[in-house]
């Protein structure tokens, strides 16, 4: 935490403004490790405000998801709408992983929504794709519990193995298609 605060003074020396918004998005990271959830909310803000209005599409993404799991950590709405803002945006960059993450969070607010076994059909997907990182396992590890108190175990290992024969690519067109947006 504190070289994220000595990186943030320095890059705010020189006016490196994506440095800056990175580096807010490290430091909300950090703030969720702390379940400082105001903390995490408003940096993940500052960071927001700062990429978008520079065009960097990645620190976009990055701020909007993470204010996505800070809302869905918290059991609050949001979660949904931080994900779909999220999403087109990870599509349109052709990044894999963030797309993942993208569906596993949208899949946690299903759950919540009264649609576990379409959650567990997303997160199956999810589970078993080659391009999952760090941020869609964690992202599982939130989402799983949820999952597993939604649904009778057989329910879930049924509806988990048939996520894995779904397509991406038609996942995604779908998910964006119901938020109204292009594919």
């Amino acid at each position: 935490n504190d070289l994220y605060q000595q990186c943030l003074i320095i890059r705010k020396q020189v006016g490196d403004q994506r440095g800056i918004a990175h580096t807010l998005n490290n430091l909300a990271r950090v703030a969720i490790q702390q379940e400082d959830y105001v903390r995490a909310t408003d940096l993940y803000q500052q960071s927001l405000a700062i990429n978008q209005p520079i065009g960097f599409q990645y620190g976009e993404y990055n701020a909007l998801m993470g204010l996505g799991r800070v809302a869905f950590k918290q059991g609050v709405g949001g979660a949904l709408t931080w994900s779909r803002k999220a999403l087109p945006i990870a599509h349109g960059m052709q990044r894999i992983p963030e797309v993942l993450w993208c569906i596993v969070y949208m899949a946690g607010m299903f759950v919540q929504g009264g649609q576990a076994e379409r959650a567990a059909q997303l997160v199956g997907l999810a589970q078993q794709h080659p391009a999952k990182n760090s941020d869609v396992h964690d992202a599982l590890t939130d989402v799983m519990p949820h999952l597993e108190a939604a649904l009778p175990p057989e329910d879930l290992a049924a509806a988990l193995e048939q996520g894995k024969s779904l397509e991406l690519d038609a996942v995604v067109g779908e998910l964006l298609a119901e938020f109204g947006q292009e594919a």
